[in-house]
């Protein structure tokens, strides 16, 4: 027998058991000249002292308790999932913006079918800190290959639902490699957070030559290096040499998480005029075409 109490409280397993010897007890004949034990009393006693314990002794919060982010994704394109198709959506701290997000809880669905997919993402709050950056994304591969992805930065705890779009990422091989090279490729977001340029001298960018070379700048800063592509969109850039210019704090800090993100990208994907470049997985980076 457990009962709560207000509040939701358990009784502690003295308690518990000291009231339960109170009614398994019956009434004991009373013998002349033989004094009767005050059970019933003790027993009692010991009930009241475990209910009017501090509360620590009546619940405590399990260890590694675990809190969680809800909301929903969907995709707009009229697009029927695969058998097999798994959706996916992460907690991520993107605090860094050049290395990987940190993930610290997910979400799964096998055989995801059509959206909305509703999803509750657990995680620590122990692990949140002060200087984390905190979004959800959500992704659905088939046969480990990414069809669809969030493209934006969804902050995980704000005040409105989450809501989150995802687009279909064309397949590498269904893009030719021609709009890569040729246009002028404007940064315009690292990792899911948006790259202000306006009013910059020269906004950070890159340029592809048909013969390997990449050409572009930080946004302080030139750069001239090689790239290779690979077969799945694969991309993999060289070492780079670039200029030793300074520039305010806020340019330079951007610009290393520019260059430290060619360093770690492994993927490129072009839908229309946007280009993305990914990193186990995920968008580390995407630019416009000018």
């Amino acid at each position: 027998m457990t009962r709560l109490l207000d509040g939701g409280a358990t009784l502690a397993p003295r308690a518990q058991g000291a009231i339960r010897a109170c009614f398994r007890r019956g009434p004991r004949p009373y013998s002349a000249g033989r004094r009767r034990r005050p059970v019933m009393r003790r027993a009692v006693a010991a009930a009241l002292a475990a209910l009017l314990s501090p509360p620590l002794a009546l619940f405590a919060a399990p260890a590694g308790a675990e809190a969680v982010v809800e909301g929903e994704a969907y995709y707009l394109e009229r697009i029927a999932l695969p058998p097999g198709a798994v959706f996916e959506a992460t907690l991520q701290d993107v605090a860094r913006a050049d290395a990987p997000a940190d993930i610290l809880g997910r979400h799964v669905v096998e055989d995801a079918g059509a959206p909305p997919y509703r999803f509750a993402i657990p995680y620590d709050p122990a692990a949140l800190t002060d200087r984390g950056r905190y979004a959800v994304r959500a992704t659905i591969t088939v046969e480990d290959r990414l069809w669809f992805t969030t493209d934006s930065h969804h902050e995980a705890f704000g005040d409105a639902p989450l809501s989150l779009r995802m687009v279909r990422v064309a397949a590498a091989e269904e893009t030719a490699a021609a709009p890569l090279v040729g246009p002028r490729w404007r940064l315009v977001a690292m990792g899911e957070a948006p790259v202000e340029t306006e009013g910059q001298r020269e906004p950070p960018h890159l340029e592809f030559a048909d013969d390997g070379g990449v050409f572009g700048s930080g946004g302080c800063n030139r750069l001239r290096g090689g790239y290779e592509l690979g077969e799945g969109g694969q991309i993999s850039f060289g070492p780079a040499a670039s200029t030793m210019m300074a520039c305010d704090d806020d340019t330079m800090m951007r610009e290393r998480g520019f260059f430290g993100v060619m360093e770690i990208a492994e993927r490129y994907v072009i839908e229309g005029d946007r280009l993305t470049l990914i990193a186990n997985d995920a968008p580390v980076a995407a630019f416009v075409a000018e």
